[in-house]
């Protein structure tokens, strides 16, 4: 039952990590004789958009960065280090472990998930809002 938990807990720390990776390159600049002919899509024609960092959006970067640091501490010290969310806290039941939630925390920019257990919440991952 642990190993289970633990894995998926890597699994969705792996997405997380995935969906917050970014792309520092450069985006292709279009040239004349692009702009002249309309543009056709296919079905091998796919545009990659990189998510959003803190620097891209309106986010708190100072409350943001500490957040980072809480990944895998208690509730109580997030909010000790970055303060109450600026809206009421959306929580979602989870099938493993049993009577577990998600939660949702959002602060300016971005959002704390968190899991909480019968004896506790840990922070889990830290999202960018888009």
């Amino acid at each position: 039952m642990k190993k289970t938990v633990a894995l998926l807990l890597f699994a969705a720390l792996i997405l997380c990590l995935t969906a917050c990776s970014h792309n520092d390159a450069p985006a292709p600049t279009p040239s004349p004789t692009d702009e002249a002919q309309p543009a056709v899509a296919s079905d091998t024609d796919t545009q990659h958009v990189p998510p959003a960092s803190p620097t891209d959006l309106d986010v708190d970067e100072e409350g943001y960065a500490k957040a980072l640091d809480c990944v895998g501490l208690t509730i109580q010290q997030l909010y000790d280090t970055i303060g109450q969310p600026v809206e009421t806290p959306v929580y979602s039941a989870l099938e493993e472990p049993e009577g577990a939630q998600e939660g949702r925390l959002t602060y300016k920019g971005y959002c704390v998930v968190t899991l909480r257990t019968a004896t506790e919440e840990t922070v889990q991952s830290i999202e960018v809002i888009e």
